[in-house]
């Protein structure tokens, strides 16, 4: 199993998808009436997919799962700012989350900016760093006094725990949440079954019959997984 996909919930998923492929340089995949998906590559051995899934409305952002970004000033001019520090800026995208950036100067020289983490809220984050680190197989490090995971041996972003601003609202769905996607040798079952032993919660949204799998981690963060490929 590994980790696939940054999901959006999305009311206009083509100009936020499209938002980050100018923000990141990121490829289009696909663009349907059901979401925008489109590709960040971090090297020749990882990408992870932006996906825009189309939804009516949200009826309540959570702001759980944050993402932690690096480039110069001028590369976030279409996102709208909301708090500036000397190197550290706050902007709103436009499906309305917040994602921080580390301001650089000159010597960044990629055209475009980073993805340098993904920040996830949690009640006790030393323990989801554990529960996330069984289920992707990335290494848990410290950054520092925050347990933060790496995937070695490729060039890709963290996975950081912080602690949560308030507890997650019951009956409220993330706005913006995690896949992984199981490989053709996993037992979907066991899988599952091993996701609920470490403390997971399996979840029966009523969206009728659907191929992946919805859960929680124990902080109550949403999290799908999805099938492996055929073939």
């Amino acid at each position: 199993m590994y980790l696939e996909n940054i999901v959006f919930d999305a009311v206009h998923p083509r100009s936020y998808g499209q938002f980050y492929e100018r923000l990141l340089g990121t490829e289009k995949l696909t663009d349907s009436e059901h979401g925008y998906e489109t590709r960040a590559r971090f090297d020749a051995d990882f990408a992870l997919d932006l996906c825009f899934p189309t939804v009516e409305q949200i009826p309540q952002r959570t702001g759980r799962l944050r993402l932690m970004l690096r480039g110069r000033q001028e590369q976030f001019h279409e996102a709208r700012l909301v708090s500036a520090g000397a190197d550290v800026q706050t902007f709103e995208d436009p499906g309305g989350h917040l994602f921080r950036a580390d301001i650089d100067g000159p010597e960044y020289a990629e055209d475009t900016a980073r993805v340098e983490a993904m920040v996830l809220q949690s009640a006790d984050p030393w323990r989801d760093a554990q529960f996330w680190s069984l289920l992707t197989g990335w290494k848990l490090v410290d950054v520092p006094g925050t347990p933060a995971l790496m995937q070695l041996g490729v060039n890709s972003p963290v996975l950081m725990f912080i602690r949560e601003e308030q507890a997650k609202p019951q009956g409220v769905k993330n706005s913006m949440h995690l896949d992984l996607r199981l490989e053709p040798e996993d037992d979907p079952q066991e899988v599952y079954d091993m996701v609920q032993d470490a403390g997971g919660v399996q979840q029966h949204p009523d969206w009728g019959q659907l191929p992946w799998k919805v859960f929680q981690d124990p902080s109550g963060n949403e999290f799908c997984i999805l099938p492996a490929y055929a073939g």
